[in-house]
């Protein structure tokens, strides 16, 4: 049999394909242009791009096109034989070979096709279609959702390393949280929305009392083993809203937006109080050794910029240290 070859408006359909993955900056958006995409070239058919979630065997259908007999569902690899077997899996209109459970029509009798999407031998989704046209028109099919399968599997691999490159610039290494740049960033936005909805934005700047006796006493393995339970802490307390950073060598900056100074303050005694509880286990011994002092501010109370804003932080930090440590000092307004 000829060898088919892509048609015009194939080739200009995936060109622009190709174009608006580079400029998409999330996995979504990805989807959401191949479905466009193989909605434009694959008009009379139906299908749906599934994302693999993170650390389970379950995909979520996020890009569906097309008119399928009924909304498609989450599944499992056990619920697809291209998700088995690693490979594209085809079905013939009017074979007798095995449908895979999730096929969402046309129709019974319709050829489908389940593309899983691949890198490095790990899935990272599945491109399921569904056609009633003839064999020779879903071979032709077959080989454009094939083409479209491998350059999604390639933008999403950009798109996580980019993720991951931005991240390794962004987060601290050792915490896992935000560096400070990027988080006095945050501070600015967080300001501009709260003086135009005239909400308030807590700031708590915590510091490890005497960490540089700690790390000579005890070694850096030591002190390297306190900042990482501390940042799992505040990444495991914070809430949808918060953000935590890494201000300094032994210093913590949190960001609470819709925080008041007297929910901030709130705040600061609850986490005091989780630390120490959270030190009564064996697995964070370690904080058994360690103190807390905290200085709490707050907009609109001590500034409308960042800079004011963290200077009163630090200034109220400094007062909880000079003071006795091990406690929690408010700004003066």
């Amino acid at each position: 049999m000829e060898k088919s070859t892509p048609s015009r408006i194939e080739t200009k359909l995936i060109a622009r394909l190709v174009n608006r993955y580079q400029f998409s900056v999330a996995i979504e958006e990805a989807y959401a242009v191949t479905a466009q995409t193989l909605g434009a070239m694959l008009p009379e058919d139906c299908g749906v791009l599934y994302l693999k979630d993170a650390g389970v065997d379950l995909y979520q259908p996020i890009a569906p096109w097309g008119n399928p007999d009924e909304p498609p569902k989450p599944l499992v690899s056990q619920d697809c034989w291209a998700l088995r077997r690693g490979r594209m899996h085809k079905v013939l209109a009017g074979s007798q070979d095995i449908r895979c459970r999730h096929a969402v029509g046309p129709s019974n009798d319709a050829a489908s096709l389940c593309v899983p999407i691949m890198t490095f031998g790990e899935p990272l989704g599945l491109l399921h279609f569904s056609t009633r046209g003839d064999e020779r028109s879903f071979s032709d099919k077959r080989q454009a959702v094939g083409l479209i399968a491998d350059l999604l599997a390639m933008t999403l691999v950009n798109i996580r390393l980019r993720d991951r490159i931005q991240d390794m610039v962004e987060r601290d290494y050792l915490t896992g949280l935000y560096n400070r740049r990027p988080l006095e960033e945050h501070l600015k936005r967080l300001l501009k929305t709260a003086i135009r909805e005239k909400a308030s934005i807590g700031l708590i700047m915590m510091d490890i009392d005497h960490f540089g006796y700690f790390t000579e006493n005890y070694g850096h393995g030591a002190a390297d083993a306190v900042l990482r339970d501390l940042g799992a802490f505040l990444n495991e307390y914070l809430g949808k809203e918060d953000l935590a950073g890494r201000f300094g060598a032994d210093e913590f900056l949190l960001l609470l937006p819709g925080h008041p100074l007297d929910a901030s303050q709130r705040r600061a005694e609850h986490i005091r109080d989780l630390i120490k509880d959270r030190s009564q286990y064996e697995a964070h011994r370690h904080m058994r050794r360690i103190t807390l002092s905290m200085g709490v501010a707050a907009f609109p109370d001590h500034g409308n910029n960042p800079a004011d804003l963290i200077q009163s932080a630090i200034n109220a930090l400094k007062l909880a240290k000079k003071t006795g440590r091990d406690r929690i000092v408010v700004g003066e307004e």
